[in-house]
């Protein structure tokens, strides 16, 4: 009984690791793009600012 208990102890944990690896891969991409997208719109706005004055 206590083995089981164990395993099933151990498959929950698996569980969680996995979960919080597949949404770090998930979200990190996500705010990595968003970030990468703010940069270059901010670069892009400076430019085009430099361009007409």
């Amino acid at each position: 009984m206590s083995s089981s208990f164990i395993y099933k102890e151990s498959f929950i944990n698996i569980i969680s690791i996995l979960l919080v690896i597949f949404t770090a891969f998930v979200f990190f991409p996500i705010t990595y793009v968003l970030l990468l997208i703010a940069i270059t719109s901010y670069i892009g706005y400076n430019i085009s600012k430099g361009i007409t004055l």
